[in-house]
């Protein structure tokens, strides 16, 4: 789904990484209910790679901006119990 949000030919999302599109639109587009676009925008959300920037309303979508997760080594060794290698 967030490949199909990116798709330039949409203009869903800026270059920016601002997307602005209601969940019906991106449903059609998917050819899924939009309640599954809305698990989806919530999965994204949870993973780090969508943060909700402006509430929707009165017809308004809400506004997304994409996030790259960043890549914490220490976090990753400490998640895995290998700090050894970490000393600074």
């Amino acid at each position: 789904m967030l490949l199909t949000v990116a798709d330039s030919d949409r203009k869903w999302m800026d270059d920016d990484g601002r997307l602005e599109v209601t969940q019906a639109k991106v449903a059609a587009a998917i050819g899924k209910p939009v309640r599954r676009v809305y698990d989806r925008y919530k999965a994204a959300i949870d993973a780090g790679f969508l943060e909700e920037v402006a509430k929707g309303g009165q017809g308004k979508p809400v506004a997304y901006v994409a996030v790259i997760p960043v890549y914490d080594a220490a976090a990753k060794a400490k998640r895995r119990g290998n700090t050894s290698n970490l000393s600074a």
